[in-house]
């Protein structure tokens, strides 16, 4: 028995690294875990192929659309039902200082580290798919407190998910779902 049977999780950024190592995890404790990859198929189907097709599931997704974010929660609670456990991990780094980073570094940094966190958030409680008691943790990082040379992009995106986390703590706990940010070094 697992401290998360019977739990539905969506992991995004999972086919990889710290994602990874969280879908393992989750279904090591006997969660279902559903998550997303964002291009190459590899990793996600052998790490589907590992873990076994009753427990996990990988969608692909992209994550800096609003658009993608109303399908992935759709097509995942269609498959599973509604979600107990999300956790945002999809990320990227775009490293450059600010005075030589192309425009669409800075953008696309923001929109994936960020903003798509705020899509998949939305999503949820538009269409009332997250558990009355579920839980959200939101992957920051230690450069969102401290900063890097070269990361002032994801320095940004990683200190908004901590601001937005905060922002939105009070709101959650009165619907009885709690929200985190967690920053690993």
């Amino acid at each position: 028995m697992g401290l998360l049977d019977g739990k539905i999780a969506l992991i995004t950024g999972g086919a990889r690294g710290i994602g990874a190592a969280i879908v393992r995890r989750f279904v090591a404790e006997g969660a279902t875990v559903a998550f997303t990859y964002a291009r190459s198929t590899g990793p996600a189907e052998a790490l589907v192929a590992e873990l076994g097709a009753d427990n996990a599931k990988a969608y692909q997704s992209d994550a800096a659309s609003f658009d993608a974010a109303a399908q992935l929660i759709k097509d995942v609670t269609a498959d599973f039902g509604n979600i107990s456990i999300l956790v945002n991990n999809a990320g990227i780094t775009r490293d450059k200082t600010l005075a030589n980073m192309p425009q669409h570094w800075w953008d696309m940094t923001i929109a994936i580290n960020l903003s798509a966190e705020e899509h998949i958030n939305s999503e949820l409680f538009a269409t009332n798919t997250i558990n009355t008691g579920g839980s959200i943790v939101c992957v920051s990082s230690m450069n969102g407190i401290a900063g890097q040379m070269g990361q002032t992009n994801y320095a940004a995106s990683k200190a908004g998910v901590i601001g937005y986390v905060q922002y939105m703590a009070d709101e959650l706990a009165a619907k009885k779902i709690t929200i985190n940010a967690v920053a690993p070094s």
